[in-house]
């Protein structure tokens, strides 16, 4: 088998947390503690899964739990 291209999709943030992919690619987000809880609060399980890694984190988290963490 040949693997000719290779398609990467990510979710789309919401506007209301878009800044979430400047905050991850930063290593800010290590000693803030208010946005490792927003990331726990969209997805604990997934946030563990990764190894609290926020670029994979964002790469994986789903359309719909990014939409839901909007709405609390």
């Amino acid at each position: 088998m040949y693997m000719f291209n290779r398609i990467t999709v990510n979710p789309q943030l919401p506007k209301r947390i878009n800044r979430l992919s400047e905050i991850a690619n930063n290593l800010w987000w290590t000693w803030n503690s208010e946005y490792l809880r927003l990331f726990k609060l969209i997805d604990i399980d997934l946030w563990e899964t990764v190894g609290k890694n926020p670029v994979k984190f964002l790469k994986l988290v789903s359309q719909e739990k990014l939409e839901d963490a909007t709405r609390k």
